[in-house]
């Protein structure tokens, strides 16, 4: 039985326009395709070490110019300054979680942030919606380490069997579930709300 909801944010909550943010600043679609594949390449270590609090704003952004020496450094650093503004909200997520409070059941968010999650929250107002909330840079931890599965349970007040964790990415679902968590990954709100349904969860719509 679910009892309560543990939620990932990017990929459930809001959509990545990393692209059309570069386009913006660049006036060049491809450039904006390129940063995005540089910036996510597998063996780069700055997004967990940005995202566990270990190097700030500043410190990532001369990561991110040195990784990509092809991109004007100029336009790296006005990336870093407005991506915050640039994650929008899926509505029917924003509905969703209010419709689970009307039925009783909480919700509260898991994340890997870094501290530029205090600038973005401020766009994103299902965020203050949520009955509690982990992010990352204020642990020390990023998904899918099982430790801060861990840490969520023990700080929120959660029973992993009675607890479902929703995230887009295989890696840190299978980590909570190992941790002792319901699971399920998101690709669609339809799809997860056909999912909640099946699950006897009265949460209306299609």
């Amino acid at each position: 039985m679910i009892k309560q909801i543990l939620f990932d944010c990017g990929g459930v909550f809001v959509k990545n326009h990393t692209i059309e943010l570069m386009e913006k600043i660049t006036g060049d679609r491809k450039l904006g395709e390129f940063f995005m594949e540089r910036i996510y390449l597998p063996d780069s270590p700055w997004p967990v070490l940005y995202d566990s609090g270990a190097i700030g704003k500043e410190e990532c952004t001369r990561r991110l110019q040195a990784l990509i020496p092809e991109m004007d450094p100029a336009h790296i650093e006005l990336y870093m300054k407005e991506w915050p503004a640039w994650q929008y909200v899926l509505p029917t997520m924003d509905t969703m979680v209010d419709e689970l409070h009307a039925l009783g059941i909480p919700c509260y968010l898991l994340s890997n942030y870094s501290c530029q999650y205090e600038e973005f929250r401020q766009f994103v107002h299902v965020l203050d919606h949520m009955d509690g909330e982990v992010v990352s840079y204020r642990t020390g931890m990023v998904k899918p380490d099982i430790r801060i599965f861990e840490y969520a349970a023990k700080t929120l007040q959660l029973d992993p069997a009675a607890t479902l964790f929703v995230d887009d990415n295989a890696a840190n679902t299978q980590s909570a579930a190992k941790a002792g968590y319901q699971t399920y990954q998101f690709t669609d709100p339809y799809l997860f709300r056909k999912f909640l349904q099946e699950q006897g969860i009265g949460i209306k719509g299609e």
